[in-house]
């Protein structure tokens, strides 16, 4: 798992997004019967000064086709929260790989605009666990409560990504 960024000008404003991305290398095969989740947070990002433009979710197999298996579940000014079905198909695991995102575009200028900006990425694979869940994200935590059998879980993230 890796957090990393990018920034740039378009249209005379600047751009930075942080993504999130994990990668199973084939390594795991679940049983394809729960969620997972992926959560991003940001920081820095005062809503006077920069709007949210975009977020995203892209899951792959490990052969690196794409497959619709990702939807976004809740998101704020910087964070958004995804789901992800666990699905297996003769021993391939449909999620294998994927990345999250948030780009932010800044429209505003001056002091308050200025400062630190940092993001991370969280994954939780649930195994087994029935029902449903809801999240929530900061950049220190990403909390889930689980309606039925939470299951196994693994929990991981990134250490926080700084820029500028």
């Amino acid at each position: 798992m890796r957090t990393s960024w990018a920034d740039w000008y378009q249209n005379g404003k600047k751009h930075v997004a942080f993504y999130g991305n994990w990668n199973f290398r084939n390594s795991f095969i679940g049983s394809g019967s729960a969620y997972d989740a992926s959560a991003m947070a940001i920081s820095g990002f005062s809503s006077t000064c920069w709007t949210n433009i975009d977020t995203g979710i892209i899951v792959q197999d490990d052969r690196g086709y794409r497959h619709d298996l990702g939807w976004l579940k809740n998101s704020g000014h910087q964070t958004s929260v995804f789901g992800i079905q666990d699905r297996t198909k003769a021993f391939r695991l449909y999620n294998d790989m994927g990345m999250v995102w948030i780009v932010m575009r800044r429209d505003r200028s001056g002091t308050t605009c200025t400062g630190r900006k940092t993001g991370k990425f969280y994954y939780e694979h649930n195994e087994g666990g029935t029902g449903g869940w809801s999240a929530s994200v900061t950049i220190k935590v990403l909390s889930i409560s689980y309606s039925g059998s939470g299951g196994q879980r693994l929990q991981k993230a990134t250490p926080i990504s700084y820029y500028n």
